[in-house]
């Protein structure tokens, strides 16, 4: 399977709303778990331009979505 890039962070958002339903987070907060190490880094595709890939932001989810089912 293909790896898709998906632009940081307004398209990582999307993603995650359309395909898991989560919550958007606002960029900056988003900025702030990345550096705590808890959402995935993105990678620099070209000098002004950001991504995650889809199987970083599926791995994400999954992990979220188990993580809060747990906790329930």
């Amino acid at each position: 399977m293909p790896v898709r890039f998906i632009a940081y962070p307004h398209g990582s958002l999307k993603y995650l709303e359309q395909k898991y339903g989560l919550e958007p987070y606002t960029p900056r907060h988003l900025g702030v778990l990345v550096k705590q190490g808890r959402f995935p880094k993105p990678i620099q595709i070209s000098p002004r331009r950001n991504a995650n890939t889809d199987q970083q932001l599926d791995q994400y989810a999954e992990g979220f979505i188990a993580q809060t089912d747990a906790a329930e």
